[in-house]
């Protein structure tokens, strides 16, 4: 019984350190509009940084990056940016350069009363 418990806290514990990040673009583009911020949290985990209106992730190697528009606590829109970009060196050497690109991106008008 004991080793049994140790063999699944250690099964666990691999998986935690392993599999954490659940940030990818595959289930990024699983997030809808409409959806709640408990559904996106679900799908993607954890923002890097939560603000009432968005929320951003982020993933350093390769980098990538996502913010997630809310209103009244539902999706209104997203943005992915994923950094690429080759140029060559003046010495002939192949260099990689990291450049924005703005992958998909949803804009979102709001009216303000006057």
């Amino acid at each position: 019984m004991k080793q049994t418990l140790i063999l699944l806290l250690v099964a666990v514990a691999a998986g935690v350190l392993t599999g954490c990040n659940k940030f990818t673009q595959k289930r990024y583009s699983l997030v809808q509009t409409d959806m709640t911020e408990l559904e996106v949290e679900k799908i993607l985990g954890s923002p890097f940084k939560k603000f009432s209106d968005s929320w951003t992730y982020i993933h350093d190697e390769p980098y990538y990056r996502a913010k997630i528009l809310f209103r009244n606590g539902r999706v209104v829109g997203k943005a992915w940016t994923d950094m690429k970009g080759i140029e060559d060196d003046p010495d002939g050497k192949t260099a990689i350069r990291k450049t924005p690109e703005v992958i998909q991106e949803t804009t979102i008008k709001v009216n303000v009363p006057e």
